[in-house]
């Protein structure tokens, strides 16, 4: 079971205070069967959003998780944890060296990824691709007359087990198109060492801060190192965040992602 990872609430907790960011510890709403409430204010899970016509979740109560997608298995369609949901079932093996599932969205699709609604959207299209015809549009939105923190997630998560090396570079790529309207919207790319069993050896925002998409396809490059222990893979974290913001949109479009290693 994946949860969502803090850092990127901790960076805008200390560095934001003119805007309204949630600043809970967990944004996915609650780990399997704890039952706790949800970061940035929001109730544990968001009733689950299933891909490709995957049974939706169960109410949005913590733990209880939308069943995902076409009877893939967890991380490719199956159960995402935390109120998420899979994509449909029609992953293929990652084509090495690139590490993610389906990260160009050409399956038509959102095969591959785990998605945290928190009061966000998050679909293949074909309204933008920057080469092929598919990208992911993954949205955060609050009304202008107020709503819902929304701050959705999505995840290559627990990637390379057996295959990364602790201690080694990773080089991280994904093409970035958009927008940001309103106050406070943020877009924000995390990449997670990951242990056996839960937690994490090294965790980096990635760029070091915020990233803003705009009218102009961007390719977003990054080298990190991994942490001592990957036992549990690596984990590719993308997030469209406008906290609860008032009349705040990050409508972002992400396109050709990849996680490799020499």
């Amino acid at each position: 079971m994946t949860t969502i990872r803090t850092l990127s609430v901790l960076y805008l907790c200390a560095a934001a205070a003119a805007f309204t960011f949630g600043c809970s510890d967990d944004e996915g709403g609650g780990q399997a069967g704890s039952g706790g409430m949800g970061g940035s204010g929001g109730a544990g899970g968001t009733g689950g959003m299933a891909g490709m016509g995957g049974a939706a979740g169960m109410g949005g109560a913590a733990g209880m998780g939308g069943a995902a997608g076409m009877g893939g298995a967890a991380g490719m369609g199956g159960m995402a944890g935390m109120g998420g949901a899979g994509g449909a079932g029609s992953c293929v093996a990652p084509a090495l060296p690139n590490l993610t599932i389906n990260g160009d969205f050409e399956t038509g699709d959102t095969c591959g990824w785990e998605f945290f609604p928190n009061d966000g959207t998050f679909a293949a299209t074909m309204a933008q691709a920057n080469g092929g015809l598919w990208s992911g549009n993954l949205v955060a939105s609050v009304p202008a007359d107020g709503g819902p923190t929304s701050f959705p997630v999505i995840k290559q998560a627990n990637i390379g087990i057996g295959t990364v090396q602790p201690n080694s570079t990773a080089t991280i790529s994904f093409d970035l198109f958009g927008s940001v309207s309103g106050a406070g919207g943020v877009f924000f790319a995390e990449f997670f060492s990951e242990l056996t069993g839960g937690g994490t050896s090294s965790t980096v925002i990635l760029g070091g801060g915020p990233l803003f998409p705009d009218g102009t396809w961007t390719t977003h490059t990054f080298t990190t190192p991994t942490g001592n222990d990957v036992s549990g893979g690596v984990t590719l974290q993308l997030k469209a965040d406008c906290g609860a913001n008032p009349g705040c949109t990050v409508d972002s479009y992400i396109d050709n992602v990849s996680v490799t290693f020499p």
